[in-house]
């Protein structure tokens, strides 16, 4: 498993201190360095500092590519793609974008849950919420039978 630590300087809800914790805690087992992020507050790395959040996901996904490589391991993970269609933190644009790198190896479809701002799809939409998780686990269950993992 991979670790990805993106964190920004300024954050006065979880101090800076605690991404440093974490960091040398797992530093002997995980070799990416954490991305500290100059001035950026709590929530806004993904909004006001998108180059370098940008910069670090394609840095840890790099990462994760050599290392599925270098351990021969298959390109089967599913991924799960939901987002609320009124975000303002993260905009849904960047849900798009998301969607749009991975349509071509991942059969399910997104799900944009309409009025959904951010961290509140669980709490206010928690129909669509159940249904798409449903719709995930189901595709994961498939996939495994299919592949002859199940037990």
């Amino acid at each position: 498993d991979s670790v990805f630590l993106i964190h920004g300087t300024a954050d006065e809800v979880v101090h800076v201190s605690n991404g440093e914790a974490l960091y040398s805690a797992c530093k002997n087992v995980h070799p990416l360095p954490p991305v500290w992020v100059k001035n950026a507050g709590h929530n806004d790395i993904e909004s006001n500092f998108q180059e370098e959040f940008l910069g670090s996901i394609k840095m840890f996904l790099d990462h994760c590519w050599e290392m599925r490589i270098l351990l021969g391991e298959s390109s089967q993970d599913s991924v799960f793609l939901i987002h609320g269609t009124a975000d303002e933190v993260v905009h849904v644009s960047n849900g798009e974008a998301l969607y749009s790198a991975c349509k071509n190896v991942h059969p399910l479809p997104p799900v944009w849950v309409k009025n959904a701002g951010h961290n509140d799809i669980e709490s206010n939409f928690q129909e669509e919420f159940l249904g798409s998780i449903k719709m995930f686990l189901d595709h994961c269950w498939e996939m495994r039978i299919l592949l002859g993992e199940s037990s």
